[in-house]
């Protein structure tokens, strides 16, 4: 999925750098837009809380919504991901920041 993923948001003219795992928030630099997992950072409120506080916009892929609390500053887009969602999901976060 993280390849076909990344192939469709260069598509886009986005320029994609993957990060295998994310100990802490804060190690993320000179990017727009972070997109997720959830299985990465699972269901803690904390990890969340780390994302949601970064300046720049998150999309968070999840399974289903009604599995977390989301601050509203996340967006988010319900897997399996199908047609453009996560690109409109990145279009529109960046047209908002």
């Amino acid at each position: 999925m993280q390849t076909s993923l990344c192939f469709m948001l260069e598509a886009e003219g986005h320029t994609v750098r993957v990060v295998d795992a994310l100990r802490d928030a804060a190690e993320l630099t000179d990017y727009d837009c972070v997109i997720v997992d959830h299985k990465l950072i699972g269901k803690s409120p904390l990890r969340l809380g780390e994302l949601a506080a970064l300046a720049r916009p998150v999309v968070l892929l999840v399974d289903q919504r009604k599995d977390f609390s989301i601050p509203e500053v996340i967006r988010f887009v319900e897997k399996p991901l199908l047609g453009r969602s996560v690109i409109e999901a990145v279009g529109s976060a960046l047209a908002r920041r």
